[in-house]
């Protein structure tokens, strides 16, 4: 995940201080978490373990929705 190194800076100086960042630069940092962090943790697992992800709450989770 050192591709994602300057959004950890983000995150940590948001959990130091959460007034140093708005409101918009808070959202974008959880989006950017939400979208980017489940795929490597669900590739480590995977290649950790051999077992895949499971779409626990069926939510289709892991599928795309049709467009």
């Amino acid at each position: 995940m050192t591709d994602w190194l300057d959004d950890l800076q983000a995150f940590s100086r948001f959990c130091a201080d959460p007034s140093s960042l708005s409101d918009a630069e808070v959202s974008e940092l959880l989006t950017d978490f939400l979208i980017h962090v489940p795929n490597h943790v669900a590739a480590a697992g995977k290649l950790y373990t051999g077992v895949p992800v499971t779409d626990v709450f069926q939510i289709g989770a892991t599928t795309e929705d049709a467009k």
